[in-house]
């Protein structure tokens, strides 16, 4: 994995995974458990925000005084 061959300052998760350590035993998480999380964290918020989307314009559009209100906010 590139960021451990090149570590840097950065508080992130993916630094966060990379220098963790089991607390009983101190081992690190394997390169390919780190892609399979930062996968799932990545599909899971794309999820949820797609679907926030599609039930907002749903309701809206249901909802025409709602959609006016939220419309003269926006501009």
């Amino acid at each position: 994995m590139e960021r451990r061959k090149h570590p840097n300052d950065v508080n992130d998760l993916l630094n966060r995974m990379i220098n963790g350590k089991e607390s009983e035993t101190g081992q690190q998480l394997s390169d390919e458990n780190i892609h399979c999380q930062m996968l799932t964290f990545l599909i899971a918020g794309y999820v949820t925000t797609s679907g926030l989307l599609s039930f907002t314009m749903y309701y809206l559009l249901k909802n025409p005084q709602t959609l006016q209100k939220a419309q003269a906010e926006v501009d």
